[in-house]
């Protein structure tokens, strides 16, 4: 199984639609960052799975990848859909469709639409891991991202389950899964019983002191003479049953105590109640009033001399300003004089016969009488700031002391409302003043009967329990037979809950001990292979060899080695480590026989390689197509995109594809090119 065909339109950055024909030999795909080579691979995933690895645990600010998943740049896309055709061996062609609405999975035939299982038509269930799809895209499509975590920085624990879905060694889970949950089933039955076990001690433990309380009660009394007569009385209550009356003294001494409480709290508020109401009557306090009071009177008699001021600086003003026209007539006047002067002895303005001086002495008249004008304005206009900044003053000290008066006389209110509500307070609790006003002497009068009438009671409740306390010991002393007769019964159901579950925990832990050892066969296959990959791509010049170590029993561990026991990820640099995970990965995605899906996908897989081993990571991809894979590999720079269609383009089973991919703002992802690598002919010379 192969893939045939890739549609996509509003996902992620492809806003309008885009259609690749996939090559049954390779695909390589080349763009500069951002024009949408991640996104392919990021739609084959989801078409597979419905969703992506990368978006698992990516939140912020209330959002997550999910959000993402589908087009949020600037218009509207025409739809948005993710179509993946695999194609079989035998040409049976299948569609996989996922909206954000749902999924679908068929096979056009001249029947119609027939509908398949995509684990079912990708894998072989018998042997796949649980998480079919979710193993098939881990090892399917190397990430850039995912290169290095995914093999040398993964724990070792993690690394021999990465390999185990990639092997897809689960012959024994049905067994495995069977005894773990017997195991689980076990373990809570054992947790249940050794919880009764601990209850019923535990009721032992209360019934052991409940009888020695019993037998105590039993031997003291206070002497009253009849103890359940002096209990009716001081209840009230003629009633025949002693147990409700002990019930009903019970929850009268209840009630005196939260009474008693209550009136304490009382007490506490009343007092300071009282002292801030005493501060309120001091001679200071009522001056500081009577004080605040003329201050208010005087500011009041003052602002209505500043209204007054303010309103003749206003009526100055505008009669200054009813001459500003004439004044402005004026000054004009007296500039076309003074640039004109006169005309052969003559006004230039009524062209009357006027003397030189005469002239000179006009315009100085005119001019005296304009600085005159300029100044009685702005007299009044100052006069007017000054009146209104004294009427602003006297308003703002008038309504200070305003607010400071209705702050004390509020403070009154307020203590005289507190008084109100701790009278009620203390009526609901029982008191009733007798005067109107609540006192401390009431308070602590009422308070003491209260604490008298709960010790009576209470002293009666314990002599009545006493005539009682026979009848108790004699019950409580069968009681607690009976609980540790339970309690030994329990302590048998416990060890025989224990023993099943060691006999389940050991074969459980031999069917984990029989499947690793399975697993540790398909290893020693999964050596040779990784070891020639590792050698392919050549990591470390100084370390030629790379092995790996299995460790535990039930709990299996996978490490990676080279020299001496060394551990490469803190050897390697960050290219080197990601050229060895790239040889862990693809010896695991070869190593699959669970998969039908024939199909390598790479997403930059050169980040932080050199070029010599970026060169021979193209041969091994060539050496992987000539075992009859198919490549989809993803690359930013154009020219290794067109050695990879070199290496790949060899024999003869199928064409390839360089697909260009860019991008526009407006437009978004799109294709920009394809074009066809046809296979290189097997002869240049032909005989004629």
């Amino acid at each position: 199984m192969r893939l045939a065909a890739l549609r996509i339109a509003g996902f992620r950055g492809v806003k309008e639609e885009i259609s690749l024909l996939c090559p049954g030999a390779f695909a390589v795909i080349t763009g500069r960052n951002g024009t949408g080579k991640s996104t392919i691979c990021d739609a084959i995933e989801y078409a597979l799975t419905g969703s992506l690895r990368r978006s698992l645990g990516q939140k912020e600010k209330g959002e997550s990848f999910l959000d993402y998943l589908w087009w949020r740049g600037p218009g509207k896309p025409s739809s948005r859909e993710v179509s993946l055709t695999l194609i079989s061996d035998e040409g049976e062609e299948w569609v996989v469709t996922r909206t954000p609405e749902g999924e679908e999975c068929y096979q056009t035939t001249s029947e119609g639409r027939q509908v398949a299982n995509l684990e079912e038509l990708l894998c072989d269930l018998e042997s796949a891991p649980v998480r079919t799809l979710e193993a098939l895209c881990r090892t399917s499509i190397l990430r850039d991202e995912d290169i290095t975590r995914l093999s040398l920085e993964m724990g070792e624990t993690d690394r021999y389950q990465f390999v185990r879905d990639a092997i897809g060694t689960v012959d024994f889970s049905p067994h495995e899964e069977r005894a773990k949950k017997a195991l689980e089933q076990l373990e809570g039955r054992a947790k249940r019983f050794e919880n009764g076990y601990l209850r019923a001690r535990s009721l032992v433990e209360e019934v052991t002191s409940r009888l020695s309380e019993a037998r105590s009660e039993a031997r003291v009394s206070s002497g009253t003479a009849n103890p359940e007569a002096t209990l009716r009385e001081l209840l009230e209550d003629e009633s025949s049953d002693i147990a409700p009356l002990l019930h009903k003294a019970g929850e009268s001494v209840a009630q005196l105590r939260v009474q008693t409480d209550n009136l304490l709290v009382v007490q506490r508020r009343q007092g300071e109640l009282a002292r801030r109401q005493q501060e309120l009557q001091t001679a200071e306090h009522l001056a500081r009033i009577k004080g605040l009071e003329r201050e208010i009177e005087q500011f009041v008699a003052q602002l209505k001399d500043a209204e007054a001021a303010v309103t003749t600086a206003e009526q100055m003003k505008r009669e200054a300003n009813e001459q500003q026209p004439r004044l402005a007539l004026l000054a004009d006047l007296h500039q076309s004089g003074r640039e004109l002067g006169l005309e052969d002895g003559h006004c230039p303005l009524c062209g009357s016969e006027i003397a030189e001086d005469a002239f000179a002495d006009h315009l100085r008249m005119i001019r005296r009488r304009l600085e005159e004008g300029a100044k009685a304005s702005m007299e009044a206009a100052h006069r007017r700031a000054g009146a209104v900044r004294q009427r602003d003053q006297l308003r703002d000290q008038r309504e200070r002391r305003q607010r400071e008066l209705q702050e004390l006389m509020r403070t009154a209110e307020v203590l005289e409302k507190a008084a109100s509500e701790l009278r009620d307070e203390a009526l609901r609790n029982g008191l009733a003043p007798t005067s109107g006003e609540l006192t401390q002497e009431e308070l602590a009068k009422h308070i003491e009967t209260n604490r008298n009438t709960m010790a009576r009671v209470q002293r009666a409740m314990a002599d009545v329990e006493v005539s009682r306390a026979y009848e108790r010991v004699a019950k409580l002393a069968r009681d607690l037979q009976a609980k540790k007769t339970e309690a030994n019964s329990l302590q048998d159901a416990v060890q025989q809950a224990r023993d099943a579950q060691q006999y389940a925990k050991k074969g459980y832990d031999i069917i984990r001990r029989v499947q690793g050892e399975i697993i540790d066969e398909h290893l020693a296959e999964l050596e040779p292979l990784f070891l020639e990959l590792y050698q392919r791509l050549r990591p470390h010049p100084g370390w030629m060899e790379i092995r790996y170590r299995l460790r535990g029993d039930v709990r299996r561990m996978l490490s990676l080695e080279i020299g001496k026991g060394l551990k490469p990820a803190f050897i390697f640099s960050s290219g080197q480590r990601r050229a060895a995970g790239l040889a862990f990965l693809l010896a695991a995605y070869l190593a699959r026989r669970w998969c039908r899906l024939e199909t390598l996908i790479l997403d930059d897989p050169v980040q932080h390689i050199d070029d010599y081993r970026a060169l021979h990571l193209a041969e091994t991809l060539g050496a992987i197509r000539r075992m009859g894979r198919q490549i989809i590999c993803a690359v930013e720079d154009p020219a290794l995109a067109k050695l990879l269609c070199r290496r790949l383009c060899r024999g003869d089973d199928g064409d390839g594809v360089l697909v260009e991919m860019d991008y526009q703002p407006d437009r978004g992802v799109y294709v920009d090119s394809i074009q066809r690598i046809a296979p290189f002919s097997r002869h240049v010379v032909v005989s004629a």
